[in-house]
């Protein structure tokens, strides 16, 4: 798979992940078991999809916080039993639209339909 298919599936895990909370405070979140695994499913994605991108291209786009994003997937994977909820939705919130702003004009306007 190319890095074109990657980045298009960090947009749209990212896009998800900002959809499944866009109705919710960070309350109904830390309530919501079912919010929270849905939210960390498309972390793991974008991760995964990050680290999958090829390291030329991640050293061309060092705007992209990669190893921050990888090391979340990582954490999110492998130490699942100490996962924070609060850093999740820290995340989601706050890091999510600003990452997929950075995506968005790398991926082409036909991929992303």
């Amino acid at each position: 798979m190319s890095d074109e298919t990657y980045l298009l599936d960090k947009l749209h895990a990212a896009e998800e992940a900002l959809d499944f909370v866009s109705s919710l405070d960070e309350q109904e979140f830390a309530n919501s078991r079912l919010h929270q695994w849905a939210v960390v499913k498309q972390l793991e994605i974008i991760g995964e999809a990050a680290n999958r991108v090829s390291q030329a291209f991640r050293d061309q786009h060092s705007v992209i916080p990669w190893p921050l994003i990888i090391g979340m997937r990582n954490r999110l994977v492998h130490d699942y039993t100490r996962i924070d909820i609060a850093t999740v939705w820290t995340t989601v919130t706050r890091d999510l639209p600003s990452l997929v702003a950075a995506l968005t004009p790398m991926v082409p306007p036909d991929s992303t339909a």
